[in-house]
């Protein structure tokens, strides 16, 4: 009967792990020094030799040869009573740890330790971790607990404090590369090297997985490249060339035609989305590389490293809306259209430094403007001034006075506007969902610390404490408050208009009070003159 090539080359003593000499090394030095520790955590990403380490561990410590484990004393013997492998996945209930708890106190049978191997440990109820609890943390000094677990997040700390960690991480490909070639030749089969490394990509740092890949295909005829894709059902490189040629040349109709003939050969979308999003890293780290650039596909030659660094952002996102999504093939079209069709994204921080070049250069050619009147030397009233001012400087007055964010609001709220402004809060879990729903679910970080305190004539204030200025600067934007106007609109099934303030600005102004636009301007700007001609 065929064995798996996994259980075939599973490592058998310490050198035999590779990619993980970080905690090898300490292991071994705790073997020979007779510093082994009473309890284990062995946690990292499926198939990076937890399980396989536990193992080697348990007969190290227990082997009487020279070089620790031997496989040739009765401790290294494969089945050695002394120690014990449960998988926690299936023995997950109190009972089964009241059993290790009653047989603990037994000596081992022919060794010097019992060792006790419990793998997938996550998995293990919350009345089995406090049963386990008093055992990990005054053991019999002849026992010795080995845990393994994907998940150490999901173990209380309780636990985790009684235990020596070590992390496993993923291995590097160039280590796969030579394991896999390594299990290549002593199986005496020929293959080509593109073939290896297709299986590298598809196993994402797993020993385990490479192995059971490599199993899959082993008795195809020939190992090729093109053999191996389809064995593994892989897309071939033409694919995501044509994919990106479509995105850079804004081809619509040949995009979506891609994603649907990919779709009906049964490929799994989210698979390709995370294959194109490594074969795109790939591609931008060989364009920064000049001794690589060369490899590029003609496809890069005329394409900016910005641009590429903008596919990988957004195809980063489709990703993630793929995971909450039953029609992932939708969602590729429909964010690759958005993305596609709009201008190019720009970061909150680009944006802002966009406005504030813009307002730098207005600022700059009104100074130059009154330069050149104060050189003419007359200077007039600001009501003069007022009769005459031409229509930008009328704006320019009414620019300054929305800056003032002076509110004209009622004293006080009446029973009626108490209900509304309540109510308005109460409906914020809508506003939030609709956000969602526009793919602006960011917005919402930045309105929850704000709060509606007043409605007057279908204007809504939200007002934020100084605490949260920066929240407040950032969503007080012409775009954004316009977006919000509409969603507040729906929600409330009214139209309403948005306003955001600090709590300390608002100002109550009647009718009577209202004052003079250069008024404002003058008690808002002392210092400078503000009509001069």
């Amino acid at each position: 009967m065929h064995q798996a090539l996994y259980r075939v080359y599973r490592p058998k003593t310490f050198d035999d792990i590779v990619g993980q000499e970080h905690i090898t090394s300490v292991l071994k030095n705790q073997v020979a020094e007779d510093t082994v520790n009473h309890a284990y955590l062995f946690c990292g990403p499926r198939g990076t030799g937890k399980t396989s380490t536990a193992k080697v561990l348990a007969r190290a410590v227990n082997c009487t040869g020279e070089i620790k484990p031997c496989y040739q004393c009765k401790s290294c013997e494969q089945s050695s009573l002394d120690i014990i492998e449960m998988d926690a996945a299936s023995n997950n209930s109190v009972d089964n740890i009241r059993d290790i708890r009653d047989n603990i106190v037994f000596m081992p049978s022919v060794s010097r330790y019992k060792v006790y191997i419990i793998d997938e440990v996550h998995m293990l109820s919350q009345g089995a971790f406090n049963a386990l609890l008093k055992t990990l943390e005054e053991p019999p000094s002849h026992v010795i607990f080995i845990l393994a677990t994907t998940e150490p997040q999901k173990i209380p700390a309780t636990v985790l404090s009684r235990c020596q960690r070590f992390d496993f991480k993923k291995i590097d490909d160039s280590i796969l590369t030579q394991q896999l070639e390594k299990v290549l030749l002593q199986e005496g089969k020929e293959f080509e090297a593109d073939a290896v490394q297709c299986i590298v990509q598809k196993s994402d740092g797993g020993m385990r997985d490479a192995l059971s890949l490599l199993d899959k295909v082993m008795n195809l005829s020939k190992l090729t490249k093109q053999e191996v894709i389809q064995a593994l059902g892989e897309v071939q490189e033409e694919t995501y060339l044509a994919f990106i040629q479509f995105m850079k040349d804004k081809n619509i109709p040949e995009l979506l035609s891609l994603i649907e003939q990919l779709n009906q050969n049964g490929l799994d979308m989210k698979q390709f989305v995370v294959d194109l999003l490594y074969y795109l890293k790939e591609s931008l780290l060989k364009m920064w590389s000049e001794e690589e650039k060369e490899q590029l596909d003609k496809v890069f030659q005329s394409v900016e490293v910005s641009d590429v660094v903008r596919w990988i952002e957004k195809m980063a996102f489709i990703l993630n809306e793929m995971k909450y999504s039953s029609v992932p093939a939708t969602i590729l079209e429909v964010e690759t259209i958005r993305f596609l069709e709009m201008p190019c994204e720009m970061t909150a921080d680009v944006q802002d430094l966009i406005l504030l070049q813009k307002e730098l250069v207005r600022l700059r050619e009104r100074v130059q403007m009154l330069e050149q009147k104060l050189q003419v030397g007359a200077l007039r009233s600001a009501f003069a001034q007022r009769e005459e001012c031409d229509e930008e400087v009328k704006k320019e007055e009414q620019h300054l006075i929305s800056s003032c964010d002076v509110k004209e609001l009622p004293e006080q709220l009446s029973a009626q506007e108490q209900d509304k402004v309540d109510d308005i809060n109460n409906r914020f879990s809508e506003i939030y969902e609709l956000l969602k729903q526009r793919h602006e679910a960011s917005k919402k970080a930045l309105l929850q610390e704000g709060r509606v305190v007043r409605f007057v004539g279908q204007q809504i204030y939200i007002a934020y404490d100084r605490a949260y200025e920066f929240h407040k600067n950032r969503i007080d934007t012409s775009e954004t408050v316009q977006l919000l106007s509409q969603i507040f609109s729906d929600c409330l099934q009214e139209t309403v208009k948005v306003n955001f303030l600090f709590k300390d600005e608002m100002k109550n102004i009647s009718e009577e009070q209202k004052e003079d636009i250069v008024d404002v301007l003058k008690q808002e700007f002392p210092d400078i003159p503000l009509e001069v001609e």
